[in-house]
């Protein structure tokens, strides 16, 4: 795709029905980081009229306008609102539990409070999504810009509750055409599809206008899904398998499966053959294949990450358990969830090998010029966590070997460009959305000083720190009671 998603510029940027901000905010003395690739600018008054940047300067030239609240900003940081580019908060995975819309709604002011203000949903249920759009953009309800595909499109038997089923190419091209006459933004395309029928979708998204993005199936290769046109590859799939020995590797896990290996011992065998046999000339050709092909990555490295390494962290994960409501506490409870069971040290270890391998291949996409952007997976995956997740995640971008701009790119000015929404958002300059976030500290400095922060401008509102505040203690309160 070389033009993405140019139908949601007009939905999207729609003025919001919010009632006008009593006066302009104006924030002076502060370091803007622009994510144009300009350096740092010490000492700048930012003016924010309602939804947008009305002005920008030096402290010392730019005076706030009269009446505006004034924000003095003298040591903090200011940079573009983060996406989260691969998002659930209407997981299908979690329908079976049967969580009430006023329950998953609990997830979305989590975002705002973090600097997320924007996610790319990743599948749900498109007209509870939508109606979260509409709500959001009146000022009903509290939550960031969303964008959302609907139901997975998978194979015939689907993996989650909710997907399109298919079989063939006539069910490919009518479920695309049934999509877009909903209103979805994107098509998802999952691991099941039938060879056939992923690239009748690609070609049917292709006449209705519609970008497709997602998993790359198990039966198409990484290369494929690329030429094919698939706007965005997720969570790293098959990228290393591909840059192994492909064949060796699946008849390997044929003979397992029929000799009667568990799930475990066939995880374990594909890890070890897959690294025994990578080769970084094969990796680097494919590599330089998403760059000339202009296809975008969100790696999701916090997905293997977190599973991974859960022992090690289960003291971050239980500070930000008590803020979700009950249906997820209770699905991610290692009691009742199968990625945290039967964790014997040989199998992590073997886990820890291949997050090692995901984060030296988002360094070399990253020098390839391949486009990153970031994604947290956050809903029914254990340890992910909507909003956290994206700091999570920048932080591990930063261990793979990206600079922190770098990284702070891959949250703002990249998903801006992937939506075609770059003349709005994702950078600071005068006419663009006051989607923003004041930081305590540089983040050029440490990546983990986004989590410092100060203040999130959204939808012509400053949520403070006393706001944020609010929004976690309102958060715990209903997650308690969700526990009742």
């Amino acid at each position: 795709m070389r033009t993405h998603f140019p139908l949601l510029a007009l939905p999207l940027l729609a003025a919001a029905a919010h009632a006008a901000p009593p006066r302009d905010i104006a924030l002076t003395h502060v370091t803007v980081i622009d994510m144009t690739g300009a350096p740092p600018r010490p000492d700048m008054t930012v003016v924010l009229t309602g939804e947008k940047i009305a002005a920008l300067g030096p402290s010392k030239k730019l005076r706030p306008p009269k009446g505006a609240q004034v924000v003095d900003a003298t040591g903090k940081y200011l940079v573009p609102g983060f996406w989260d580019m691969h998002a659930h908060p209407d997981d299908p995975e979690l329908w079976p539990v049967k969580p009430r819309d006023e329950e998953k709604e609990l997830l979305l002011p989590l975002l705002i409070a973090h600097g997320v203000t924007g996610i790319r949903d990743m599948g749900g249920d498109l007209k509870l999504l939508q109606s979260w759009r509409q709500r959001i953009t009146a000022g009903t309800l509290t939550g960031p810009r969303i964008v959302a595909c609907g139901p997975l499109l998978d194979g015939p038997n689907p993996m989650w509750p909710g997907s399109v089923g298919i079989a063939n190419e006539e069910e490919a091209r009518r479920a695309v055409r049934d999509l877009k006459s909903q209103g979805a933004d994107f098509i998802k395309v999952y691991s099941l599809l039938p060879r056939a029928a992923y690239f009748a979708i690609a070609d049917e998204a292709k006449k209705v206008g519609l970008p497709f993005a997602g998993h790359v199936p198990d039966a198409v290769t990484p290369a494929e899904a690329s030429d094919a046109g698939q706007a965005s590859e997720e969570h790293l799939l098959q990228l290393v398998e591909e840059a192994s020995d492909r064949d060796a590797v699946r008849a390997q896990l044929k003979a397992l499966r029929d000799a009667g290996a568990s799930p475990i011992e066939r995880r374990r065998a594909f890890i070890d053959l897959t690294l025994s046999t990578y080769n970084p000339d094969k990796a680097q050709a494919l590599y330089a294949r998403f760059a000339k092909n202009k296809t975008w990555h969100t790696p999701t490295v916090v997905v293997w990450y977190n599973n991974a390494h859960f022992e090690e962290d289960k003291a971050k994960y239980e500070e930000r358990l008590p803020y979700l409501p009950r249906y997820i506490r209770e699905y991610w409870d290692p009691k009742n969830n199968a990625h945290l069971q039967n964790r014997s040290p040989e199998r992590l270890a073997a886990e820890k090998r291949l997050v090692a391998k995901y984060l030296e291949v988002v360094g070399g996409l990253q020098r390839a010029g391949v486009r990153l952007m970031t994604g947290s997976d956050f809903g029914a995956n254990p340890l992910l966590f909507p909003g956290w997740g994206v700091h999570d995640e920048l932080e591990l971008l930063v261990r793979a070997g990206l600079k922190p701009e770098e990284a702070l790119i891959a949250a703002t000015r990249h998903p801006a460009e992937f939506l075609g929404l770059g003349d709005r958002l994702g950078t600071i300059a005068p006419g663009k959305l006051a989607d923003l976030i004041l930081l305590d500290a540089d983040p050029l400095a440490d990546i983990r000083n986004t989590q410092r922060i100060a203040a999130v401008f959204y939808g012509g509102k400053m949520l403070d720190q006393a706001g944020r505040r609010a929004v976690f203690d309102k958060a715990r309160t209903a997650a308690e009671a969700t526990g009742k």
